[in-house]
Order: structure tokens, then sequence, then C-alpha cells
């Protein structure tokens, strides 16, 4: 009987100890996969913003440029009343509302690959370039003079805007620039 007795806790030792073996092995195998779904979701992400990161820079190139384009004519039409320049004339409108359109076009191809945080900014520069257009035409019972300080205003701020569309454009692309004279003393600027 004594034999059958320690047959059954051999036999019951050996089964606890197979199942914990079992159950390591399982755990193990557990995170291993899922070690390897991250490190392939890892992956996937890297593909996707190297895929994509092309296509977004491109798309903030047009736009930035339409910008430049736009605030660089602004400020050579602008009212100005010293040279007898009161209003926006004909030409100059059309050329900044060609321009506008062409902001827009970059706008609306930037809406599919730009987070919403430069998506905001990106809409203020439209909405402002659009309104400058507008205002500079007519006088609207405002002297010259206003119109040109106003004119002022709004191009110092399509300016103050598109620099922080161009931060957050940085941000987004994961572009820095940084100061190498404090790291090593040579005064160059790198990208990194």
């Amino acid at each position: 009987m004594s034999a059958l007795v320690a047959a059954l806790v051999s036999h019951m030792l050996t089964s606890r100890r197979e199942k914990q073996q079992w159950d390591r092995q399982v755990s193990l195998r557990d995170q291993t996969w899922e070690r390897e779904r991250q490190e392939r979701q890892e992956q996937w992400n890297r593909e996707d913003e190297a895929r994509w990161h092309h296509d977004r820079l491109a798309a903030y190139s047009s736009l930035l440029g339409s910008v430049e384009r736009w605030t660089t004519l602004a400020r050579r039409v602008r009212p100005f009343p010293l040279v007898g320049r009161t209003t926006l004339t004909k030409g100059d409108q059309d050329r900044l509302e060609e321009l506008v359109n062409e902001i827009y076009d970059a706008e609306t191809k930037s809406e599919l690959l730009a987070p919403e945080t430069v998506m905001g900014k990106v809409r203020g520069l439209y909405m402002l370039t659009s309104f400058f257009t507008i205002d500079m035409s007519e006088l609207n019972g405002r002297t010259p003079e206003e119109l040109e300080t106003r004119g002022n205003e709004l191009i110092d701020k399509v300016t103050k805007l598109r620099r922080a569309v161009q931060d957050e454009i940085k941000k987004s692309l994961k572009i820095v620039i940084e100061d190498v004279e404090t790291a090593e003393g040579k005064g160059k600027r790198t990208s990194g």
C-alpha cells in the first residue's frame, strides 16, 4: 500500500511540476509574442513616418513658399499714401488673390497630412491673407494713412503667424535646429 501512496504522491508532484513548467513556457511565449508585436508596431510606425515625411515636407514647403510670396507682394503693393498709393490697384489685388488661392490649395493639401496644431494656424494664415486682399481694396471711410497702418498691422500678423506655423511644422516633422556653439564652441548651426 505504501508503494501505491508513494506512486500517487510522486505522480501528483510530477504533474504539478509539469503544469508549472507548462505555465512558465506559456507565459514566456506570450511575453515573446507581445514583445514581437510591439517591435512590429514600432517598425510600422517608423515606416509610416518615413513614408509620409516627404509628402508632408512637400506640402509644408509649398504652403510656406506661397505665404512668403504673398508677404513679399503685400509689402510691395500695400497702401502707402506718401507715394500716392491709397488702395490696392486691380492688378495688385488680382495678383494677391492668386497667391491667396495658392495658400488655400497648399492648406488643402496639408489638411490630410498635418496635425491640428499646424492646421489651426494655417487656417489663420489663409484668413488673414484673404482679409488683407479684400480690406486694402477700398478706403471704406478710412483715411489713406489709417489704411496704411491697418495694412502694416495685417502684414505683421501674417509674418508672426507664419513663424508660428513654421515652428509647429518643425515640431511635427521632428526637425531640431540646435546651436552647436553651446555644445562644441564652433558657432555652426546644424539640423538633426
